[in-house]
């Protein structure tokens, strides 16, 4: 299970394009360097999937507004 503080330190994400709208979370990753590396280690395994890194910020807005108040 994953707990708001792994999210807030993990922000670096790759995903995964299922289909047209759809998108997977494969990854989560501290830094942007790490999250690369892994990205090459998939293309490597999935030559054909369409995978990006994005630096997820909602997570973050979440747990701050969860804990205002």
């Amino acid at each position: 299970m994953t707990t708001n503080y792994q999210l807030a330190i993990s922000p670096w994400c790759i995903f995964k394009r299922i289909s047209s709208g759809y998108q997977m979370c494969i990854a989560r990753l501290r830094t942007r360097a790490e999250a690369e590396k892994y990205l090459e280690c998939l293309k490597q395994l999935m030559p054909n999937a369409h995978l990006e890194i994005v630096f997820s910020t909602e997570d973050l807005k979440r747990e701050n507004s969860t804990n205002v108040g």
